[in-house]
């Protein structure tokens, strides 16, 4: 039952996240990131990137992303979820 037909110990390894981790932070972040300092000027006279630029900064100043782990608990509480052995 392992994806593409691969050993148990790689299959093991596929299902502790970590290529998935590094995959989304490679291209999630460093690839704009090296855009951004290879091209400066480019990059901010780009109409998206300005427009996405200001989307997110405003989403910072309201401070939903400060208090997310203050709202996951409450969910938490509110939905009652317990720990992975329970189930």
């Amino acid at each position: 039952d392992n994806i593409f037909g691969v050993s148990d110990a790689l299959q093991e390894f596929f299902n502790l996240g970590f290529l998935g981790a590094i995959l989304t932070t490679i291209l999630g972040s460093i690839s704009w990131q090296l855009v951004a300092s290879a091209f400066p000027i480019a990059f901010l006279s780009n109409p998206f990137v300005y427009l996405m630029l200001n989307v997110v900064l405003a989403i910072e100043a309201t401070g939903i992303c400060a208090a997310s782990w203050f709202f996951g608990t409450i969910h938490k509480k509110i939905a009652g979820f317990q720990l992975d052995e329970v189930y």
